[in-house]
């Protein structure tokens, strides 16, 4: 079961245990265990880079949500981002309604 940024996440790993994942509009913040003991913390810069904690060893999601790759782009339903360079790496597949055919959001 994934809800982005309305419920925490049940992630099923192939360990003996269940972590949840919660998460607000910047990422996954943190992680717990079945027992409410907290597994692990992130905090992210504003293009997406890990500034503190880190989760990849608990769970490929972490920016925004998104599903980030062994590479380190992390895909955003439907285009990868790259947080080095904080752009997208494709062209926004709403281009013709925001004109901003690789920013993040409007500035």
């Amino acid at each position: 079961m994934l809800q982005l940024n309305r419920y925490p996440y049940l992630l099923l790993l192939p360990r003996p245990s269940v972590t949840y994942l919660v998460s607000d509009p910047e990422g996954v913040r943190l992680t717990f265990d079945s027992s409410g003991t907290v597994t692990g913390e992130a905090s992210y810069s504003a293009y997406g880079n890990v500034i503190a904690g880190g989760l990849l060893n608990i769970t490929p999601f972490g920016y925004a949500g998104g599903y980030t790759d062994p590479t380190g782009l992390i895909y955003l339903v439907n285009r990868y981002y790259d947080p080095s360079t904080g752009q997208f790496l494709s062209v926004d597949p709403l281009v013709s309604l925001t004109d901003q055919p690789y920013a993040v959001c409007r500035e």
